[in-house]
């Protein structure tokens, strides 16, 4: 599917957007109102996401679309239960284990019961492998050397899952993941 650059932005020339490759995949999971995409890197998940990244501007900037939110993925400026939905697109893994635990806790936090958080992250050896096959340098943000879907479900799904459920879990044909889980 080719995205309407009046919906999603334009991308960058030479580097396609993580989200945009796997888009449709996340679509039936996404709320149609109240949703985060952080880190958003200049092309929401969906035209509606509030585009949240780095206060000081984007990490990466892959499409056009501006930033609306400017704060630390750490502590969300939010009441508790207020938000339908967050996704989030290669970012956690830019913490240690423990981080991310922390970091979800937070998003969680945030979110109505019913509601959603959606990860698309790297498998780290398929990402690495990738990188030695193109020529791309490897991000050298990536904090866990073995990290992976299963790692994320052994050690820090493991230690959030209270109170949410798991929606979708699946390794992807490139070098990312997806997984989604619910608020009860």
């Amino acid at each position: 599917m080719k995205e309407d650059p009046a919906v999603y932005g334009t991308p960058t020339p030479h580097h396609q957007s993580e989200t945009s490759k796997h888009r449709e995949l996340f679509l039936p999971y996404i709320p149609s109102c109240n949703v985060l995409d952080i880190g958003y890197g200049g092309d929401p998940v969906v035209p509606w996401a509030v585009c949240c990244d780095m206060s000081d501007g984007s990490y990466t900037n892959v499409g056009d679309v501006p930033m609306q939110l400017g704060f630390d993925c750490r502590s969300l400026p939010f009441k508790d239960g207020v938000l339908e939905g967050i996704f989030s697109s290669h970012l956690i893994e830019d913490f240690t284990y423990t981080e991310q635990v922390q970091i979800l806790k937070e998003w969680i936090r945030c979110i109505r019961p019913g509601g959603v958080i959606a990860l698309l992250q790297p498998d780290q050896q398929r990402f690495e492998a990738h990188c030695a096959a193109t020529g791309q340098g490897l991000n050298l943000g990536h904090k866990e050397p073995e990290y992976s879907l299963a790692t994320f479900k052994n050690i820090v799904w493991n230690r959030i899952r209270g109170g949410m459920t798991r929606l979708k879990a699946q390794d992807l044909e490139d070098y990312s993941w997806m997984f989604v889980m619910g608020k009860l």
